[in-house]
């Protein structure tokens, strides 16, 4: 059992019962699949039904409700107030409580993602490992620390990312990210070259993407296009991060509407990336303040302060709340 190492969801209380699956079908139509669901992959969600098992291509999931134990229940709840210390005594005993490995598996990336929130980054690093060895096929790819913006401030931890630039293919991923802007930025271009041609689709994916962080300054308006176009084919879980360096892109080009517009939309669609979701409501602000829509910007500063209070963004936004209001 994955308990005994390091240790839309829809939440039951009630007793156990089948679970449900909501399944995309058509453009306006969806189909409800009842049992017991035994498998939940990047690249399969097999449900045991009478007689029958019968598996769904996880990007056709609307939704899913199943039962889960209470410590999860309260795990979650301590994550939306980012309670993230007191969250994680209650997953660790939330996976002893469960049997299912892929929901484990669900509970220990919610516990990744506490660590990386409180910017416990070889703690994140070494709980991930717990998913990856029990399927490198994960889908909680997107609980990884990956950075996606620039951030000068990750000098205290190269021994740590330098290690794991020889670690599995994901972590390799997170410190070429971390590394793509320090000294070691030829190390960290070279791992993602490496990494496109991984034989996960989606770590590849991934590692392309990053790759367009160096062309930020010199791409065109068709370069973007042609960013925006692959982006509508990602797995929705993957796109914040591309999806952010587009927009940083837009900004670069002075179209602060797009810019803002797509920034926005990252903590919105996918909130529960509490780094990468604190960034973009920052670049959002920043990009309003350039069209000279200083209250919505300033909104915006308090959302991070309140939302993200111990981040670095939301220091940054402390700071430039005061310089448009010095009262």
């Amino acid at each position: 059992m994955l308990s005994a190492v390091i240790f839309g969801i829809a939440i039951t209380l009630s007793a156990a019962k089948a679970d449900e699956v909501t399944v995309r079908t058509g453009p306006n139509t969806v189909r409800r699949v009842t049992g017991e669901i035994v498998e939940y992959n990047a690249e399969v969600l097999m449900v045991q039904r009478t007689g029958r098992k019968e598996s769904f291509e996880p990007i056709t999931i609307e939704s899913f409700v199943t039962t889960w134990p209470a410590s999860y229940t309260e795990g979650r709840k301590k994550m939306a107030s980012s309670q993230w210390q007191e969250a994680i005594v209650d997953l660790r005993e939330a996976v002893a409580d469960e049997s299912r490995l892929w929901a484990q598996r669900q509970i220990i990336a919610d516990t990744v993602r506490c660590y990386a929130a409180l910017g416990e980054y070889q703690k994140a690093a070494a709980t991930f490992k717990v998913i990856y060895r029990n399927t490198p096929i994960t889908r909680h790819l997107s609980v990884l620390p990956i950075q996606w913006w620039v951030d000068n401030s990750n000098a205290a931890e190269l021994e740590t990312l330098k290690s794991w630039l020889r670690d599995i293919p994901p972590l390799k991923l997170a410190a070429a990210s971390r590394l793509l802007t320090s000294p070691l930025r030829r190390e960290a271009q070279q791992s993602l070259q490496d990494l496109v041609l991984d034989t996960n689709p989606r770590i590849a994916i991934l590692a392309t993407c990053q790759l367009w962080r160096d062309e930020v300054v010199q791409a065109t308006p068709e370069t973007v296009a042609r960013w925006e176009e692959k982006l509508q084919r990602l797995s929705p879980d993957l796109r914040t991060g591309p999806a952010y360096v587009v927009a940083a892109t837009l900004a670069r080009q002075g179209d602060w509407q797009d810019a803002a517009e797509l920034f926005l939309r990252c903590p919105i669609l996918f909130g529960n990336q509490h780094e990468l979701a604190a960034q973009s409501l920052l670049a959002a602000a920043g990009s309003l303040e350039k069209l000279d829509r200083h209250r919505q910007a300033a909104t915006l500063y308090r959302e991070i302060i309140t939302r993200f209070p111990k981040s670095k963004c939301a220091s940054q936004s402390q700071q430039l709340l005061s310089n448009l209001d010095p009262s």
